[in-house]
């Protein structure tokens, strides 16, 4: 492991610690205790420690596999347990067991405030924060503890553990010990412990010579720290930020600049797309005066064109101009006939339609077919009945196009 400063935050003085200073090897080179800002060891990773007294660790069981509504329902599932209102602590759910159940650290958010503040005002940015007792080296399935001075601290799992009087140590194994009910551990061992505790539950115990420095540098290099950091949600620092966002810069770094080259490309195309529309326009308007020297000015020159040519082929005569020459066509068909007559004739849009009288439906149909077999013009009858010795008819005459 790299080297480490170790900074143990006193009970009730959050601006006072005891720092050690561990090797790569996980020994103790140095320690002592001074306040915050005189602690020595600048430059190595920093692991604050916090009273274990002052934090409550605990675990609860919510049955939902969401992380967002476990997160809402730990202080409802934990207020039994509570002596402050829920607005006042800092909730911070660990890793789910196997068993289901989900280890909890609450802390006030004052005394989060205080230990912060007080860090922040030396100078210091620690890379973990954690209980006191989550540094303790693991054993298997044993607990492990140290008496130090005059508290002991006892870590009985992975993010669980406590911490008390060290006169009060068989009081507080028989209470764990009672709560463990069926899943005992298999020893207890606790570093510094002058005597055998007299214990209610039949569990080995063992006493070793390590002092609380040395406990807590070996379960620090061991990689024994609890996953129950505390500085989450409103806790987290920037520089936790920036570190969660370091390795996404790269790639952030790479999408930004293929979105300005795509950019530039699009902005690009776009105005070389603009330049030649703009020649086309003025192309336009020069042939459009040279075709039509006699316009005063131009507007919407396409449609201006596309006008103009087909006045000249005749494509917007008057409606007036197509029922005359529709009549110049058919009139020459019914002058001088006495097989039939013109009773009356409408012009409705395209469309001619012929009312008549004649002498047989024979006579209507030869007049039907010579004006269909004319070219520009296309004939259907659309009634015909006797009456009288005649035949009334209408003939639809419709004009070709050329």
């Amino acid at each position: 492991m790299n080297p480490t400063r170790i900074l143990r935050l006193q009970p009730g003085a959050p601006d006072q610690a005891q720092w050690i200073l561990v090797d790569r090897d996980g020994a103790v080179e140095q320690q002592g205790e001074c306040a915050l800002d005189q602690v020595a060891g600048n430059g190595r990773d920093l692991v604050v420690l916090v009273p274990s007294e002052e934090v409550l660790l605990a675990s609860v069981n919510v049955p939902t596999q969401s992380r967002q509504k476990l997160i809402q329902a730990i202080p409802f599932a934990l207020e039994d347990q509570l002596t402050s209102d829920i607005e006042d602590l800092h909730f911070v759910p660990g890793t789910r067991q196997p068993d289901g159940s989900c280890p909890v650290a609450v802390v006030e958010h004052t005394r989060m405030r205080a230990w912060l503040d007080a860090l922040n005002d030396a100078g210091l940015a620690p890379m973990r924060m954690v209980p006191d007792v989550l540094a303790l080296p693991r054993q298997g399935d044993a607990w492990t503890g140290v008496i130090d001075g005059q508290r002991v601290l006892v870590r009985t799992g992975a993010s669980t553990g406590f911490a008390g009087e060290a006169e009060n140590l068989a009081i507080l194994l028989d209470a764990a010990l009672e709560e463990a009910g069926d899943a005992p551990p298999g020893h207890i061992l606790i570093d510094g412990a002058e005597e055998t505790p007299e214990l209610a539950h039949d569990v080995p115990f063992s006493a070793g010579q390590r002092d609380a420095a040395r406990a807590l540098a070996a379960g620090v290099a061991a990689g024994g720290l609890a996953p129950a950091e505390l500085r989450t949600g409103a806790y987290t620092s920037s520089s936790d930020r920036r570190a969660w966002l370091r390795p996404w810069i790269p790639a952030a770094a790479l999408l930004l600049t293929w979105i300005v080259l795509d950019t530039g490309q699009l902005l690009s195309e776009r105005w070389q797309l603009q330049q030649e529309l703009n020649t086309l326009d003025t192309r336009v308007e020069e042939l459009f005066f040279d075709v039509f020297p006699d316009a005063n000015r131009l507007t919407a020159p396409r449609q201006r064109m596309e006008s103009q040519l087909n006045r000249l082929r005749g494509g917007d005569r008057p409606a007036g101009d197509d029922l005359l020459d529709t009549l110049l066509l058919v009139g020459p068909y019914l002058e001088g006939e006495d097989d039939f007559r013109l009773t009356g004739l409408s012009w409705r849009g395209d469309s001619l339609e012929l009312e008549l009288r004649a002498s047989s439906l024979q006579r209507l149909d030869a007049l039907q077919q010579t004006l269909d077999d004319e070219d520009a013009l296309a004939a259907e009858i659309r009634q015909a009945r006797s009456e009288d010795d005649e035949v009334h008819g209408r003939l639809l005459v419709r004009r070709q196009p050329s």
